[in-house]
């Protein structure tokens, strides 16, 4: 399991990732569902942010103040495509992404040391599903219509 630190650099870090994918995202897509996708990522992950740093604060957790050069490298290579190149990385990397921020969520609400975390956690675990839900219907469209 993580540690409460760790939990929260972590999403520290998939929040930097998700609003600049979503940016990048906004500004390159033609798609009005990939768009959606990207909005609700951006307002999501700023909202949540205000909380974690104000969470992280209270309990002198440091947190990252930018994306890591694995991170980088993957917003750099999305970034280089473009059409539905772009809109299907854009999409599967959201799915993974947030898959793997719901895991973490959802350990975090079942065994966080810190209560203001496990309720973070909770809280988040709802809007994540339906983010996935999101990018999962937009991606699916942008494979059939490659066929």
């Amino acid at each position: 399991t993580m540690t409460d630190k760790q939990y929260a650099q972590a999403m520290a870090l998939r929040g930097m990732m998700e609003i600049r994918l979503g940016q990048t995202a906004r500004d390159k897509t033609d798609r009005a569902d990939v768009k959606a996708v990207a909005e609700r990522m951006i307002k999501d992950y700023l909202n949540w942010n205000d909380g974690m740093v104000k969470a992280a604060k209270k309990l002198r957790i440091e947190l990252p103040s930018d994306l890591d050069s694995k991170q980088k490298g993957v917003l750099d290579r999305i970034s280089a495509l473009s059409g539905p190149a772009f809109d299907q990385a854009y999409l599967k990397e959201v799915i993974h992404l947030q898959t793997t921020a719901l895991t973490m969520s959802h350990l975090e609400a079942t065994e966080a040391g810190v209560s203001g975390f496990r309720h973070w956690a909770g809280i988040t675990i709802p809007e994540i599903q339906d983010q996935i839900q999101l990018a999962q219907k937009a991606f699916d469209v942008s494979t059939v219509s490659k066929k």
